[in-house]
Parts: C-alpha cells; sequence; structure tokens
C-alpha cells in the first residue's frame, strides 16, 4: 500500500511567485488583519457622504490621510493602513489619493469591500467631466448612482 503522503506536490513559497506585488504582500508587515474588524467599530460615524471629485481624491495620498474610490465610493483608509496584510506601501502606492478600483480588483475580487471597510465611507466618487479613463472601471450601476449623486441638488 503506498502512502498518500508521496502523492502531495511540495508547498510553493514566495520565490515561485513572479509578481513582486504578491510578493510584498506576504513579506510586509502589518497589524493582525482580524484586529481591523474590532477597530473598525471604534471609528467615528459621519452624518453625511461627500461628493468627491478626482482633484479633493489626490489631495487625500499620505500615511496620515488616505482616501481611495472603490467601485464609486471613497473610503478614508488611513486607520486600515496599518492592518492591511500586504502592508501600508502597496496601497499607498496603488490607492491612495486615486481610483482603487482596478488594483483591488486584480488582487482581491472575492472581498466584500463594502463590509471589510464599514464605517469609513467619505462619500461617493464623481469623476471630472474631463476625466474619461475612470469610468472604464466602473459597472454601469455604479456610473448610474454616481451620475444620480452628481446630478442631486445640494439640499
Amino acid at each position: 500500500m503506498s502512502s498518500w503522503l508521496g502523492r502531495i506536490a511540495p508547498a510553493t513559497t514566495t520565490d515561485n511567485l513572479s509578481s513582486s506585488r504578491l510578493r510584498a504582500r506576504w513579506t510586509a508587515p502589518s497589524k493582525a488583519p482580524l484586529a481591523w474588524l474590532g477597530r473598525r467599530n471604534e471609528l467615528p460615524a459621519r452624518e453625511t457622504l461627500l461628493r468627491i471629485s478626482r482633484a479633493q481624491l489626490r489631495a487625500h495620498a499620505r500615511v496620515d490621510d488616505a482616501w481611495t474610490a472603490i467601485h464609486g465610493v471613497v473610503y478614508d483608509i488611513t486607520a486600515y493602513l496599518a492592518y492591511h496584510p500586504g502592508g501600508d506601501e502597496i496601497l499607498l502606492s496603488e490607492a491612495a489619493g486615486k481610483d482603487g478600483t482596478a488594483a483591488f480588483m486584480s488582487m482581491h475580487p472575492w472581498v466584500n469591500i463594502s463590509w471589510l471597510l464599514r464605517g469609513c465611507e467619505v462619500g461617493v466618487y464623481v469623476p471630472d467631466d474631463d476625466d474619461d479613463d475612470d469610468d472604464k472601471t466602473y459597472p454601469d450601476s455604479v456610473r448610474d448612482r454616481t451620475a444620480q449623486v452628481a446630478n442631486r441638488p445640494d439640499q
């Protein structure tokens, strides 16, 4: 009788990964990701959500003040930076101060971002009129919702 242990493939290591982004994900230090779930409950609730332009989003790209737009929603990820399993550098370079939808979906398509960052919502991303590139990353429902918010009269 042969042992099933001989049929197990050898474990892969980070050396086998071709992408430096993936390699960084496994080596960067961070706080325990599950600790974020308790921390996010301590965040102050926002009374109203804002309409955030591309220029406004760009102004929040620092380690002490980081916002990103994902699927048309702008999140303040400043508090989350320390809990990201890949470290804060990847978020600061790929997402902070810009639309991080494409980067997020390329790495974490299974993650429910609205649940993970609940309480971090700042507003709805309203791309500038001359900003054609941003619409490419949104599903139609998000573009429709963004247009509705952008055209709603201020109250």
